[in-house]
């Protein structure tokens, strides 16, 4: 599995950004499993911006075969990875309980540049090959 890489300014466009690069790198996805990931893709990316204090820039990685998995990376601190099932703020602290809703799997886990949030999905009727 080859790994697609890429860097966005921690700024609000990120997230627009992002799903027209997972879009360009995995055309022959499904569009139910292709409009799925582009959610939580926005999702995972706004949250870094929102939540990782310093971050000055986000890292995408887009893996596929049978599996889409999109990694976004930044340099806040790590944390409890479970969903939030109230929030203290109106309209936060649903994203994490919608990729739990949707994803095939996702995680939180440090990375070399900082922390790592993932999901995947299962590309089921895309393509096997490698991007």
């Amino acid at each position: 599995m080859k790994t697609f890489e890429f860097r966005l300014p921690a700024e609000p466009t990120a997230a627009a950004v992002a799903r027209a690069v997972l879009e360009a790198v995995a055309p022959d996805l499904p569009e139910p499993i292709l409009l799925d990931a582009k959610l939580l893709t926005t999702e995972v990316v706004t949250n870094a911006i929102r939540h990782a204090r310093g971050t000055q820039a986000v890292i995408v990685r887009v893996r596929r075969n049978k599996l889409v998995r999109v990694e976004v990376v930044d340099q806040g601190p790590m944390f409890d990875p479970q969903p939030q099932t109230t929030s203290t703020r109106a309209g936060s602290g649903q994203g994490l309980r919608l990729v739990d809703g949707v994803a095939s799997a996702w995680g939180v886990e440090p990375d070399e540049a900082g922390k790592k949030v993932w999901f995947e999905l299962v590309a089921i009727g895309g393509s096997d090959v490698d991007l």
